[in-house]
Order: structure tokens, then sequence, then C-alpha cells
């Protein structure tokens, strides 16, 4: 993305949108009590994207360390978890680096 670095800077703050999503959806963060089920759902299917190479993609479109940005979610689960006494979710595996 070379150019106009408003532009730039906007896309960057685009993905970087869709990440927080991601991250708020795998907490259960949103509110989805128009349809029942739908919240455990989003969570399912936020928790198994985080992690991906669709996640990969996003955090390096936004700017960011995939690797980095996993660890930081995997660590902010399982103190989540450990706050309630549950387990550990199972998520997806980190991020592999991509050559460049």
């Amino acid at each position: 993305m070379s150019g106009d670095p408003d532009l730039s800077a906007a896309c960057r703050a685009l993905w970087a949108a869709v990440l927080e999503r991601a991250w708020s959806d795998s907490f259960g963060a949103r509110s989805y009590s128009s349809w029942k089920g739908t919240e455990t759902l989003a969570v399912e299917q936020a928790r198994q994207w985080m992690g991906s190479d669709d996640f990969a993609t996003v955090c390096l479109l936004a700017g960011l360390d995939p690797a980095a940005v996993y660890g930081r979610w995997r660590r902010a689960i399982q103190e989540r978890s450990n706050a309630h006494g549950r387990k550990v979710v199972r998520t997806a595996a980190a991020p592999r680096a991509r050559a460049g």
C-alpha cells in the first residue's frame, strides 16, 4: 500500500478493527440476544479463527506481528479461564512465520 499515507493508515485501521471484533467475539463481549445460541457460535468461530492463516494475513495488513498478537490473546484467554476456574479453551495453533 504505497502512495497516499492517509489511505494506508485508514486501511491498517480497518484491518485492526477486524482483529478487534474477532478478539471481542472470542470472549463473548458482543450482544447476540436476538438468536438463542448465536453468541456461543460466534465465540467458537472467533476462537477457531485466531491463529489461522486468515488471522495472520489480517494481522499483517494491520501492520502487526501475528505471533505477538496471538501470544497476547492466548495469555488473555488463559487469564480469563483461570479467573473463572475453567480449563483453557481449545484454539487454533499459533500462526506460522511467513516468508517475505
